[in-house]
């Protein structure tokens, strides 16, 4: 009977041994947090809205070159910190970034700081969220910021933008995931913008060397399921620099099939 209960124990051990190791806390380290890192609120939004604008677009970023170093940007400001060193916190999941000052290579400078961090896995042990606790480096505090695959104007472009039109004339437009556009009046190369702050309107800007500032804006919206391309003016004092003005230039109904 010893035996036999001895045998059991053994075979007990065995079967829980890879649980218990797996809940045992996990550290975080540079692997974990390299990518591109923003608002899991700002993306809902976009993906139901396919206004860019919908919500405020903020991007963390981790990347580690000799050193890991943790950029931001609203797309309005960017900026950058070193991290000098992370902490567990005192409950799993919860960690604390030591930083350098902005946008030194000083780690002890003055400005350094630490920051909170709360970090959720998905069931590949891959992180799957990063929510900060205060707001020393990001606006938008206690709320998780998910990773994502590629820049995030891409992203937004690929969501808001990209594919193949047709007008009321049945004139073909299309709008590439390299921002590159192909319209009855030529081509030409685009970014889908994410700085709320300069017009009270979704728009592109077109590349255009004609202009001084190397590029003219082209406004849009989505409404009743088709794309809407709108002029831009300047705006006047008491509202955002630049503003969409009715009627549109054209209305564009999503193609079946590319022409």
């Amino acid at each position: 009977m010893t035996v036999r209960r001895s045998l059991l124990a053994l075979a007990l051990l065995i079967i829980l041994a890879p649980a218990a190791r797996g809940a045992e806390p996990r550290g975080l380290g540079p692997s974990d947090l390299e990518g591109t890192w923003t608002r899991k609120i700002y993306l809902d939004a976009v993906r139901k809205t396919r206004s860019p604008l919908a919500e405020a677009a903020e991007v963390v970023s981790f990347e580690a070159n000799g050193r890991l170093r943790m950029s931001w940007t609203n797309f309005q400001e960017a900026s950058w910190r070193v991290v000098v060193a992370v902490s567990s916190g005192s409950a799993p999941g919860e960690f604390s970034l030591a930083l350098g000052p902005w946008e030194s290579e000083d780690v002890e400078g003055e400005g350094a700081i630490n920051a909170s961090l709360r970090v959720s896995r998905g069931k590949d042990g891959r992180l799957a969220s990063l929510t900060f606790s205060d707001v020393t480096f990001v606006s938008h505090a206690f709320e998780p910021f998910v990773r994502i695959p590629e820049p995030l104007a891409s992203l937004v472009n690929r969501i808001a933008v990209v594919g193949v039109y047709r007008d009321a004339r049945g004139r073909v437009y299309q709008f590439s995931e390299v921002g590159v556009a192909e319209t009855p009046d030529g081509p030409y190369t685009y970014e889908v913008q994410l700085d709320g702050s300069e017009a009270g309107c979704d728009y592109l800007k077109r590349l255009d060397k004609t202009k001084a500032a190397g590029w003219t804006p082209v406004g849009f919206r989505w409404r009743a399921g088709k794309l809407e391309l709108l002029k831009v003016v300047e705006g006047g004092d008491s509202g955002p620099p630049l503003s969409c003005l009715e009627p549109p230039l054209a209305v564009l109904t999503p193609a079946k099939v590319a022409p």
